[in-house]
């Protein structure tokens, strides 16, 4: 393994570590040192790795930075991340070579960390982790042969040059291999997901704001699809993450898009009979900024969005204040959904948004002052519109509430 550092300073950002099978054998490296090699050395050395039926790990261990020792654990970090995602069946027996750095030479015992890292395994997970055994090993740079490969890696990785963007991209390790995201929180993330009973409301929520999580080939993004399933087989925890999100969009802090994200996860397990009528048009709204974004114009999903947003589900409500509610939603939702669709001539943007809030510049600058709960779905709404089409004299009507004529919106 080798780690990567910020190119101003020695502080620890990453490690990078390649698992190798015992019947593998890799072309030696020795005196390959990235940092000092040509561009097509590096691409040698890391096409070499590519073609090796070995894997490949790296995660970002910035937050250790202050720890009592950085290094020791980042690579306990690292070895967990690895030991969670190897194919366990018998006995196995993982040897680790970590290059020594500062303090920690060749002459270091860190036997009793491993140990402690083995035993906390097998209390977790007795069945995985019984026949597993850890050893440990510090070296110079120049006593391990196959050295270069981490090495390559990590110079991809974390250097800022062209030329090193370029081989990470055309390697494909990032983001399945290579982990971004904060170490240990995306290690308790696995923890929650993993669990039988799946992770409560509150923090599910928090996991779907992560951008990882939309990413294909991240590691929060397969746990969380492992997830789904489960909620297919289980209605009753699929049912717990509904009410979270329903809660969500009837409190005081609703966020649109991450409701949409929300909204849409719970539909990809394939039970979206049970939403209600303003959850369907979340959804789909959502599902249309996505064509958008791609290019894509999906006429069967705006001719849904017309049709839940005829407001005929609402009228049989009793209760005026809900029916208003509701009111408010849907015409939200269909308002941000016309402003997104390209080519919509502007009368008719204008036209979606009056329905959620009006666009006389008297009642745009008594908008801007009023931060009621009663007031959040127009507001969002107004703000969307004012920074992308609203004319200068509507941002102007607006600004003039904040005290700020000079600002932008948004």
């Amino acid at each position: 393994m080798d780690e990567t550092t910020f190119e101003s300073s020695a502080a620890l950002n990453g490690i990078v570590g390649v698992l190798v099978p015992c019947t593998v054998q890799l072309a030696p490296t020795q005196g390959f040192h990235a940092r000092d090699a040509t561009p097509s050395g590096r691409d040698e050395v890391m096409q070499r790795l590519l073609d090796a039926p070995v894997d490949v790990v790296g995660i970002n261990v910035r937050s250790f930075q202050g720890s009592g020792d950085a290094w020791l654990s980042g690579v306990i970090e690292l070895v967990e991340w690895t030991v969670r995602q190897m194919p366990l069946e018998g006995p196995t027996t993982l040897q680790v070579y970590v290059e020594q750095r500062g303090e920690h030479t060749r002459k270091s015992d860190w036997s009793a960390a491993f140990s402690h890292l083995q035993l906390q395994l097998c209390r977790r997970w007795p069945e995985r982790y019984a026949q597993l055994q850890l050893s440990v090993r510090l070296q110079r740079k120049e006593d391990n042969p196959l050295n270069g490969y981490p090495d390559v890696v990590a110079h991809a990785w974390d250097s800022g040059s062209e030329d090193s963007r370029a081989r990470l991209r055309q390697s494909r390790l990032e983001p399945g291999c290579l982990h971004r995201a904060d170490a240990p929180a995306l290690r308790s993330a696995w923890n929650l997901v993993s669990g039988g009973d799946g992770p409560p409301g509150a923090e599910w929520r928090k996991l779907l704001q992560d951008r990882g999580s939309w990413s294909p080939g991240t590691l929060l993004h397969e746990r969380l699809g492992k997830l789904a399933a489960n909620c297919r087989e289980r209605p009753a925890l699929w049912g717990r993450y509904l009410e979270e999100v329903l809660s969500h969009q009837q409190g005081k802090a609703v966020d649109l898009r991450v409701l949409g994200r929300e909204v849409t996860w719970l539909a990809s397990c394939g039970n979206t009979e049970a939403f209600p009528p303003a959850l369907l048009l979340a959804w789909n709204t959502a599902r249309l900024e996505t064509a958008n974004h791609e290019g894509r114009v999906d006429t069967l999903l705006e001719a849904e969005l017309e049709r839940l947003s005829a407001l005929g589900a609402f009228r049989r409500l009793s209760l005026p204040a809900v029916h208003e509610g509701e009111r408010l939603q849907t015409s939200a939702y269909l308002a941000i959904s016309t402003m997104d669709l390209p080519g919509v001539p502007l009368p008719l943007v204008r036209e979606r948004v009056s329905q959620v809030v009006s666009l006389v510049p008297a009642d745009i600058t008594r908008q801007a002052g009023d931060s009621s709960p009663a007031t959040k779905y127009p507001h969002h709404v107004l703000l969307r519109y004012l920074v992308g089409l609203g004319t200068e004299e509507e941002r102007a009507a607006y600004l003039a509430a904040r005290g700020d004529p000079s600002a932008t919106p948004g």
